[in-house]
């Protein structure tokens, strides 16, 4: 439940026999909160996965019902964006995030009990995951600054199974002929007033001369 200014947000549990409600966490903003679909029960425990910006970049935090302090399964200055698979049986979440730079989308796991983040995707880009509910396998729609969107399936561990789309710019593939014109692509970051990095990107045309 959210306030209408958006500075509040309350997860409830309610009865649905007695309309009895309890307050399982709660979320306070000065600014606004990112609503997120970051939610997931464990089977046959008193806890559950969520989300949170409250250390000021979005992680996940393993919660129980009892209202309990939390555990952060992920933490640092980058974001966990999305929720994508939990493997009870394996111990694992997977999750899609920053950590290796804001221009890059990758798939992650961490161990549900806590412990050390493993990147699976490998390309340097942008992952697009679509993942088994209990994390068997996922498809991977990648794509960058020289490649359109490639889809893939993988296993677990990020191997590549099979190509559904490999869409390889050779030969006679609509991008070939362009793929040489590409210009240079610079990247670097400035600093906001307040200290924090703002990353930027510049492309350059084909031989461009700077006088």
């Amino acid at each position: 439940r959210q306030s209408r200014d958006q500075q509040s947000l309350v997860l409830l549990a309610i009865d649905i026999d007695t309309g009895e409600r309890r307050e399982l966490l709660g979320e306070q903003a000065d600014t606004f909160i990112n609503l997120h679909d970051d939610l997931h029960f464990l089977e046959g425990s008193e806890r559950f996965l969520w989300s949170s910006e409250r250390s000021g970049f979005r992680h996940l935090y393993l919660h129980g019902l009892d209202g309990g302090q939390p555990r952060q399964l992920t933490e640092g200055e980058w974001e966990a964006t999305e929720l994508e698979a939990v493997d009870e049986a394996g111990g694992w979440v997977y999750f899609t995030g920053t950590r290796d730079g804001p221009e890059q989308r990758h798939l992650y796991r961490v161990p549900l009990a806590g412990g050390e983040v493993q990147r699976l995707t490998r390309r340097t880009g942008t992952h697009d995951i679509h993942m088994a509910d209990a994390g068997a396998a996922y498809i991977d729609a990648f794509s960058s600054r020289r490649q359109p969107t490639q889809v893939s399936v993988h296993d677990a561990a990020g191997e590549r199974l099979a190509w559904l789309s490999e869409n390889a710019v050779t030969g006679d593939h609509p991008y070939a002929a362009y793929l040489a014109r590409h210009g240079d692509t610079v990247r670097g970051t400035l600093s906001a007033r307040d200290g924090q990095a703002m990353h930027w990107q510049l492309t350059r045309p084909k031989n461009f001369d700077a006088g």
